[in-house]
């Protein structure tokens, strides 16, 4: 079959009226869509992707980002079971801010979560280091995730929370927004680091998840006996 060339007249199309052109549908049941889990808690295994030094744009200053892989190792109350062994992917920095009243960065959070000794380490650079120690591990640990839409033109999260999206018509909501004429999609990001209580790691020993069988039955420890990132570039 042969290829016909279309001419548009540039003019005349710019000059058209859109407005009542139908709206496109976003296809939710896409298995080639962006994954994202609901926003929820979650046990992990926690694994070191990385790090890198960047410069903030207000102060000029220079900090440390450590990337982090989160492999989910148990679907906990309703969520759906084909989560287990997805793979979520974050950062951690050393940028100080607010905190239930203290002034914390993230990788400090990260650290007590882990249940790290952090006083000897003064510096960014050894914080790093103690985070990046911790890690080789593969800890497990609790996490509690929130869909955001980050805005590049504005250059903030826009959108948090799963319930403040759009719904389809399944009632289910939609990970994807328009601000301001840019098209965003949402993005699973870890807002806490919780601590494995008893309970949690029993749970994750039960069959149905990836800690479980003959060949995955790792030693899971709790580092405390309770639980407990600003992910916009600081």
């Amino acid at each position: 079959m042969t290829s016909k060339l279309i001419t548009v007249d540039v003019e005349e199309f710019l000059k058209r009226d859109f407005s009542d052109e139908p709206e496109i549908e976003i296809d939710t049941s896409d298995p080639n869509d962006l994954w994202l889990p609901d926003d929820g808690r979650y046990p992990v295994r926690l694994k070191y992707n990385g790090t890198r030094t960047r410069e903030a744009r207000k102060t000029s200053k220079k900090y440390i980002e450590v990337y982090l892989e989160a492999t989910v190792v148990r679907a906990l109350g309703r969520s759906n079971q084909n989560i287990v062994g997805r793979c979520l992917y974050d950062r951690v920095t050393t940028i100080p801010y607010r905190w239930n009243g203290q002034k914390l960065t993230g990788i400090s959070r990260l650290l007590d979560a882990l249940g790290v000794d952090r006083r000897s380490l003064r510096s960014p650079k050894s914080l790093v280091k103690g985070l990046v120690k911790a890690l080789e591990s593969e800890p497990l640990v609790m996490i509690d995730t929130q869909w955001q839409a980050y805005s590049r033109e504005a250059r903030k999260v826009v959108r948090r929370a799963m319930s403040t999206f759009p719904k389809g018509k399944d009632g289910k909501p939609i990970p994807k927004i328009e601000f301001d004429f840019e098209r965003i999609k949402a993005q699973a990001r870890i807002v806490q680091f919780g601590r494995p209580s008893e309970a949690d790691i029993q749970r994750v020993r039960q069959p149905g998840n990836v800690e479980s069988g003959s060949d995955g039955n790792r030693t899971l420890t709790s580092t405390s006996k309770d639980s407990r990132n600003d992910k916009s570039e600081e």
